[in-house]
């Protein structure tokens, strides 16, 4: 077995929905009570955020549920039971409180990290990977800022040490804002 998502129905309702992946659908699947769906590696990809939108049969409550694909080699088993709650409940707040959770956090300096390490056509890397062998910890941060004569800026991120064994650590995240003043117009 390669990288697989598994949704177990432990449930007594028929369930049905959609899984997303950058906001395109993936598949559909439905799952009768106490029945197990498996995708694998045909469009799983490892450490990638996935969003699966579910509800149960003859119910017009949807629910939405983020999960992020193994990093290596395995299945991640997801619980019906776990989706179906009012935590997950379809709603514009959850995708924001999303984005702003530890997770996604992770999920766009995994892409990031990927985006500025992948070879090129002319078989170079935006960062060579000496320097992030070489580097005692790594930040990513998302700002905005916006002014007209007085300006705001805010922002969030994580940052990963290199522990005393070599290791990384674990993240950690943080947030940023700021106040500036003078002529300035605009938004970024």
């Amino acid at each position: 077995m390669g990288i697989a998502l598994s949704v177990v129905n432990d449930t007594d309702v028929e369930i049905e929905g959609q899984i997303y992946y950058a906001k395109k659908e993936l598949c559909k699947l439905n799952i009768v009570p106490k029945q197990k769906w498996t995708r694998t590696d045909n469009g799983i990809q490892r450490d990638e955020i996935y969003t699966l939108k579910l509800k149960q049969k003859g119910s017009k409550t949807k629910y939405t549920y983020h999960v992020i694909a193994p990093s290596s080699r395995g299945e991640k088993v997801i619980q019906a039971s776990e989706i179906f709650t009012d935590d997950h409940k379809s709603k514009r707040s959850s995708e924001i409180g999303y984005k702003l959770s530890m997770n996604a956090q992770i999920g766009s300096a995994v892409k990031i990290l990927r985006s500025f390490t992948k070879k090129s056509i002319v078989n170079d890397c935006k960062i060579p990977p000496e320097v992030i062998y070489n580097a005692k910890g790594l930040a990513f941060i998302t700002q905005t800022k916006v002014g007209f004569l007085f300006s705001v800026s805010g922002g969030m991120g994580i940052v990963i040490t290199r522990t005393q064994e070599g290791d990384w650590s674990g993240p950690s995240c943080f947030g940023c804002a700021g106040l500036g003043a003078g002529i300035q117009f605009g938004a970024s």
